[in-house]
């Protein structure tokens, strides 16, 4: 599993998490990040098996927050990609 960050995909959805606000809807991820909602929620669900976010639900909508040690990797990688772009 902790291959996911070796894509593009996956490091973009991450990423976009962080980016605003606290928590954002698993479809508003899903179309910023140009994943079907179905790839988006297969991603997420490897997100939270590694403890890296959160899912809540309000009503008919799901959203989706960072832990803290998402924050912490979610940093990292940005770090990461600074140095090497």
């Amino acid at each position: 599993m902790n291959a996911i960050f070796l894509r593009e995909k996956p490091i973009k959805l991450f990423l976009n998490i962080k980016i605003g606000s606290n928590s954002k809807s698993v479809t508003t991820l899903s179309r910023d990040t140009q994943c079907t909602y179905s790839h988006t929620i297969k991603l997420l669900d490897g997100f939270k098996s590694l403890n890296l976010v959160t899912f809540e639900k309000q009503g008919r909508v799901k959203y989706v927050k960072l832990t803290d040690k998402g924050h912490e990797l979610a940093g990292c990688m940005e770090n990461m990609l600074k140095v090497i772009r």
